[in-house]
């Protein structure tokens, strides 16, 4: 099991409240740099050498004097970088510690922004790199797939604002869940979330299945790598009394179109509650 799966195991209804409140109310965005992520392209294959290809197309605005840099997991070898298709210096710190507290495995890559310095206008900034799966993988397993920032999978800092994203997965046999809408084109499997959001959180199973269900004015979704009936219904008492909690504090989230999402899953017969992007 993971360490970022350990302490969320750990939590009790009152904790995990509180970890809720931290998620949707600290501020991610601090952009004291000037630089604003409007949003992530990313085209993923999982290849037959247990490895994530990933190629990050990243469209950014920028009014910054310094490079920019973003947090990517230490393990990723980075195959080239670009900004609007032109090759730019970077460098990847995988013998540093991390720039996070809250991201151990994640090490700092630094870019030139030389050609954006006082240039308003969007560009696209691409990465292409592999990392191996279990290397950002939360689980320790090679049957489920569950990733996020924690393992810094994708190229990210926070203080360049919340984003949209789309990522096309190839190379996919199993069915895909994450804190987005997932929808089948051609060989390929996309999830999308249009809204603004600090994670992209990818989780894919041969046993995964979905519930949604309604609780305190506001739509849930839980992910089950393994399903019961028994599951279902602890989760459900659980998820209802966070979310009162949550409604005594800040009232109710009825009429409000930016309603709270909880993604939720199972490991070893044991209910984790994970929260993936609360939005109140």
């Amino acid at each position: 099991m993971g360490c970022f799966s350990k302490f969320i195991k750990s939590l009790g209804c009152s904790q995990l409240f509180f970890l809720m409140l931290f998620m949707s109310c600290f501020s991610w965005a601090n952009n004291d740099n000037h630089i604003k992520i409007s949003n992530y392209e990313l085209a993923v294959s999982l290849t037959k050498t247990n490895q994530f290809q990933v190629s990050a197309a990243i469209t950014l605005e920028s009014m910054a004097k310094q490079d920019a840099w973003f947090i990517l997991n230490r393990d990723a070898v980075i195959n080239k970088v670009t900004l609007n298709d032109e090759v730019i210096e970077f460098k990847f710190e995988v013998d540093s510690p991390s720039p996070s507290i809250y991201i151990d495995d994640g090490r700092k890559l630094s870019l030139s922004l030389k050609s954006l310095r006082g240039n308003s206008s969007k560009s696209t900034l691409s990465i292409d790199y592999v990392v191996p799966i279990a290397s950002v993988n939360y689980l320790e397993s090679s049957q489920h797939i569950e990733t996020g920032l924690y393992k810094a999978w994708f190229p990210l800092n926070f203080s360049y604002s919340q984003f949209p994203f789309r990522v096309s997965l190839d190379g996919l046999t199993h069915q895909l869940a994450g804190n987005g809408v997932v929808n089948k084109k051609d060989k390929q499997v996309v999830l999308e979330n249009n809204g603004e959001n600090i994670d992209i959180v990818l989780m894919t199973s041969p046993s995964l299945s979905t519930k949604t269900f309604k609780a305190a004015d506001s739509q849930v979704q839980f992910i089950l790598f393994e399903n019961s009936k028994e599951t279902e219904a602890q989760l459900e008492g659980v998820v209802n009394k966070t979310l009162a909690l949550y409604q005594n504090a800040f009232g109710s989230n009825k009429g409000n179109a930016k309603c709270c999402n909880l993604l939720l899953c199972q490991e070893n017969q044991v209910p984790l509650i994970l929260v993936m992007g609360l939005r109140c």
